[in-house]
């Protein structure tokens, strides 16, 4: 499973088995915010612009236009003051000490993935938010209710299980076509549209449509999918990894991954490997 996908797992199993769960904050997040160190974490939808500046345990990052993501406040978060119209879709639950939590805690990091199903999500963290209001009664299981749903609802796009339901097949035969040939670095739109046999602008109004981004975008989306995956579970050396996912020159690769991720590829693999903590 993916490492964003066990994150929201671990999220959903503990909203499942908490009777008192205490939601701290669920809401459209429209300006800065700031969150000092604090057993906080939150299932994040980026649905309105894009937050450039996005500091998760004093680690710079960004939190892109249709992409869900986990943030931690374990070590402190914040964003910087939006220069456009930006705004996030947040809940936020206090996790205390849970041990479910505590490699998270150690390493926060911020992983995205892009959401298709956008409309869908933004009506259920609109549910979400609206039950968080609610008091006396049933008002807490039905906001339990709302959140497990909402969470269930974001572990199908992270998984490609939403994605895939959706999906015309055009669209399946390019993705099919560049997951079989990721490891080729002149992988063009052409090859793509030609394997999915549709012109070059029907598959980039397809992709846009379904995927929310050009074909491209989408073909960089697995090339790190797949490089996050093997620095996490191979001891490939980085220059192998970036051949591995279509990537000639080592260095292009680890600037890109840098951008997308907000560290090194070396660093990611670093927070990833959750040592035991031995203080």
């Amino acid at each position: 499973m993916d490492k964003l996908a066990k994150q929201i797992q671990a999220l959903a199993d503990f909203v499942n088995r908490t009777p008192a769960l205490r939601v701290v904050y669920a809401a459209l997040c429209r300006t800065r915010s700031s969150t000092p160190p604090m057993p906080y974490v939150g299932l994040v939808f980026q649905a309105i612009g894009e937050y450039r500046e996005v500091v998760v345990a004093g680690r710079q990052t960004r939190l892109p236009h249709g992409h869900i993501s986990i943030m931690s406040s374990q070590q402190g978060s914040y964003t910087s003051t939006p220069v456009e119209d930006t705004g996030f879709w947040v809940v936020t639950v206090n996790v205390g000490t849970d041990p479910a939590f505590a490699a998270l805690a150690r390493h926060p990091q911020l992983l995205t993935a892009p959401v298709v199903r956008r409309e869908a999500l933004t009506a259920l963290y609109a549910t979400v938010a609206e039950r968080y209001l609610q008091t006396g009664g049933i008002a807490q299981l039905r906001l339990k209710a709302a959140i497990l749903e909402l969470m269930t609802f974001a572990l199908e796009e992270v998984s490609g299980a939403g994605a895939a339901r959706l999906a015309p097949p055009f669209v399946e035969a390019a993705e099919s076509h560049m997951r079989s040939h990721l490891t080729e670095a002149q992988l063009t739109v052409g090859n793509i549209a030609q394997a999915a046999h549709v012109s070059v602008r029907h598959l980039d109004r397809l992709f846009r449509k379904w995927r929310g981004m050009s074909p491209m975008q989408y073909l960089r989306d697995l090339r790190l999918r797949r490089a996050r995956a093997l620095l996490e579970s191979s001891g490939l050396r980085v220059s192998e990894i970036a051949r591995e996912v279509g990537f000639e020159d080592p260095l292009h690769f680890s600037r890109v991954f840098r951008v997308a991720m907000g560290c090194s590829p070396l660093a990611h693999r670093k927070t990833t490997l959750n040592p035991p903590d031995h203080n």
